[in-house]
């Protein structure tokens, strides 16, 4: 029964996915620690964000995938480079504080979002080094690098659907590394993988029916009501660290 609660996790995660562009790996590590250990959810976003990703970066916009990575590769080279030292970093809080510490940014962001509030950001390469390494940080430890990327190239106030390619590109890579680091750490194991391929086939069906929903209905919309649901799996995360 867990099993299959998790996998419709999983299928939630992957439309609200196909619609934004990003917040699968914030609602499955929301929604999984609900029913397994943290450590155990972390490990099990990794297979479905890897793959998600991949098909988002070669499905949205026709500019290439080299391409991308060389117009961001500052941005891309600071979050990896923090992504490894963060992943490290995992066993030196304790769970409650980890829960604590992902609601609280989950509900920073998804509050001042819904508030109609933007970070503002310039292509300035000292600032987006900066960026880019607490972004590493934040997706090393919790796994979640989607609102502060976001919210980074929102401000460059690029085309939509080359955000989205550039947030797949981003992400996946990222994931790869997230994967290699918790191999080390032992995180990622035999268990945790097979958790992590249950939810994949479920997860990129709910990436093409959210792909089709954002290509119909007004993304605003969606957009707002996936960050409400964000906001309360946020608070969610909170009443279980501190209460």
């Amino acid at each position: 029964i867990i099993l299959l609660i998790i996998i419709v996790i999983g299928f939630i995660a992957g439309i609200v996915k196909g619609i934004v562009g990003f917040a699968l790996p914030m609602i499955l590590i929301t929604g999984l620690s609900n029913f397994i250990p943290i450590d155990q959810a972390l490990a099990s976003l990794i297979l479905p964000t890897i793959i998600t990703n991949f098909i988002q970066s070669l499905t949205i916009s026709k500019s290439s995938f080299y391409k991308t990575i060389i117009n961001y590769k500052v941005f891309l080279f600071f979050s990896s480079i923090f992504l490894i030292i963060g992943s490290q970093l995992y066993f030196v809080f304790s769970t409650e504080s980890i829960m604590g510490f992902i609601g609280i940014i989950l509900f920073t962001y998804t509050f001042s979002q819904i508030l109609g509030f933007q970070l503002k950001f310039t292509n300035n390469r000292f600032l987006t080094m900066i960026i880019g390494s607490i972004n590493g940080i934040l997706g090393g430890i919790s796994g979640i690098w989607g609102p502060l990327t976001v919210s980074y190239l929102m401000s460059l106030k690029i085309e939509k659907n080359e955000q989205i390619k550039v947030q797949g590109i981003m992400y996946s890579l990222g994931s790869i590394l997230l994967l290699i680091c918790h191999l080390y750490s032992g995180i990622f194991n035999t268990y945790t993988f097979s958790i992590s391929l249950a939810l994949v086939p479920l997860c990129i069906v709910g990436l093409f029916i959210g792909s089709i929903i954002r290509n119909k209905i007004k993304q605003t919309t969606f957009k707002t009501f996936t960050l409400i649901m964000i906001l309360f799996a946020s608070i969610n995360l909170i009443r279980k660290a501190f209460l």
